[in-house]
């Protein structure tokens, strides 16, 4: 058995594409980022959006075709971002679309990565504060008791 570039996931020999992530042998050959460093630069692109607004991870329960013409078959892991309320306002991304959009956005672009780190942070330090500020309610209202 050989293992999938993208994913990791066990291959049968002679498996032109994997069943987990849905991408063939020959794309994966051709993904800048794989892993850790793959999830490191989409936490990097979701912290350009707000933290409910984000890009999702899910799994296709049909074929379908991302904004950029790849195919996303069943069973493949892909990425959505809602772009409205209705059920089919989404954008969706295969593995290997998302991978060619990071490394757009952050591979050869240092500004991009450098602002996106800074809004990271920003959004780290904002999500504390709020933890911090609930908690100190929850210790008063127990005082209080």
């Amino acid at each position: 058995m050989d293992k999938c570039r993208c994913c990791g996931a066990e291959m049968s020999a002679g498996q032109e594409v994997c069943a987990q992530c849905g991408v063939s042998v020959d794309e994966a050959m051709s993904l800048v980022y794989r892993g850790a460093e793959f999830q490191a630069h989409l936490r990097l692109l979701n912290a350009l959006y707000h933290p409910t607004d984000s890009w999702q991870v899910t799994t296709a329960r049909k074929d379908h075709t991302d904004l950029f013409g790849q195919p996303i078959p069943n069973g493949a892991v892909y990425f959505r971002k809602r772009t409205g309320p209705g059920w089919g306002d989404v954008i969706r991304l295969s593995r290997l679309s998302m991978d060619r959009l990071l490394y757009l956005l952050f591979g050869v672009n240092p500004q991009g990565r450098e602002i996106a780190v800074q809004l990271e942070r920003l959004q780290e330090d904002w999500i504390k504060g709020e933890f911090d500020r609930a908690t100190a309610r929850w210790r008063l209202s127990l005082d209080g008791k």
